[in-house]
């Protein structure tokens, strides 16, 4: 499974850019699993963000970094949602796992 797998030697076309910072993250998504099924974030400009469910569809969301934090928020059909992540160089970890990076 690929939340097994470790970077050593896997810089790749995906994984050769500069770490992840609040400026690098802007224009990325990245797909996390939620306790109501995968959720997509794509960070905006700003704080700003969106959110995507398959069930639900896109969600306005907000994000912000702290230290090598990263949380984004977003409310839909009267549930929230979270995400608490920690930049590790070039990924996302949220409770052990990678996060897996869309683009």
């Amino acid at each position: 499974p690929q939340y097994q797998q470790t970077n050593k030697g896997a810089k790749t076309a995906k994984n050769n850019g500069p770490d992840l910072t609040e400026e690098t993250l802007v224009g990325t998504a990245w797909q996390v699993a939620s306790p109501y099924g995968p959720v997509a974030v794509e960070f905006g400009p700003n704080g700003q963000a969106v959110a995507m469910h398959s069930m639900i569809g896109q969600i306005p969301a907000t994000w912000r970094v702290q230290g090598n934090k990263v949380v984004a928020k977003a409310s839909a059909m009267g549930q929230n949602i979270t995400i608490d992540a920690t930049i590790q160089g070039q990924n996302l970890v949220a409770q052990g796992q990678n996060i897996v990076r869309m683009r």
